[in-house]
């Protein structure tokens, strides 16, 4: 089968089996990448694409100055968490066609996942959360910014889920909301008081729309998760922070959560399917490590018994 062909095929097999926007446009996006090299390459049958072929494609990307899809170079190499993207999605590409029976061998069994640089995860601290709360009281829509807000920071909740939280899905008396995660999965998110009165006075001053969607703009339109992305890009601005970005409220809300809660509960708020992914969200900062080996040192521990 030709190369684009088969992408194609595999690209209405995604949406056939549900999968998130965002996960497609990414296959899509990388499969593209691929589709381009390959023409230069003259691979054009996925049957005859082989191990050594995909080797050479992630050498490539490694190694010299990789182009967009349709030709342009890029203005800098591509980043390690890139290329481990493109590993993945041609990893489930190439199983999908072994599964799919169009294809014999998988060619890419034998090629290692390409390593990723272990990076500190930048939290807020509990000042910069007080901070960002009292700023987001002064911005326009303030109620519904601020529910929106406290959502991410004090229930961990993904930008996604935040913009497609349905209104019937809310319990305000229950102190739930109940939001569609990752792979279409459907969870109950505990909510605190604070957030709870949040929502609810979001709710008194809400357009009125039949949209079942909770959080609109001011025509009574949904909110776009983009809209989000940017609001927080005008609060880092106001607040002189070197980061603020929506999953960064996430890792502000596991960090904190992890330092008096359970693990357990965590990966369940979370949506997580394994705790592995769980606990990259709460490896220790550098203020983290700090006390520790100021608690930890031989040698401060020997200053301390020499007093």
């Amino acid at each position: 089968m030709h190369l684009q062909r088969a992408i194609g095929e595999f690209i209405v097999a995604c949406h056939a089996k549900g999968l998130s926007p965002s996960t497609v446009t990414i296959y899509r996006y990388q499969l593209d990448r691929f589709q381009a090299y390959a023409v230069r390459q003259a691979w054009c049958d996925v049957g005859k694409i082989e191990t050594t072929h995909l080797r050479r494609y992630f050498a490539y990307l490694h190694n010299e100055s990789p182009h967009y899809p349709f030709g342009k170079p890029l203005a800098r190499p591509l980043s390690p968490a890139t290329i481990h993207q493109a590993y993945r999605t041609l990893k489930t590409f190439f199983n999908w066609l072994l599964d799919d029976e169009t294809i014999a061998v998988n060619p890419m069994l034998k090629i290692d996942a390409p390593r990723l640089p272990k990076l500190l995860v930048p939290r807020l601290d509990l000042v910069n959360v007080g901070k960002l709360i009292r700023l987001i009281q002064s911005t326009e829509l303030s109620r519904r910014n601020l529910a929106i807000i406290e959502l991410m920071v004090d229930s961990g909740l993904r930008r996604g889920e935040v913009v497609r939280l349905e209104l019937c899905k809310i319990d305000l008396a229950g102190r739930t909301v109940q939001v569609i995660g990752k792979g279409r999965k459907e969870r109950k998110v505990p909510i605190s008081i604070e957030t709870r009165d949040a929502l609810k006075r979001y709710l008194q001053v809400r357009p009125r729309s039949a949209d079942r969607i909770a959080f609109l703009n001011k025509d009574g339109s949904p909110l776009t998760a983009s809209a989000v992305y940017h609001l927080l890009k005008r609060l880092q601005v106001k607040l002189g922070l070197p980061k603020l970005y929506p999953h960064l409220l996430r890792h502000t809300f596991a960090k904190i959560f992890v330092e008096t809660g359970d693990i357990g509960a965590l990966k369940e708020i979370m949506g997580h399917a394994s705790l592995e992914s769980t606990l990259i969200y709460t490896s220790p900062d550098e203020k983290d490590m700090a006390r520790c080996h100021a608690q930890a040192s031989p040698l401060a521990r020997l200053r301390k018994r020499k007093r």
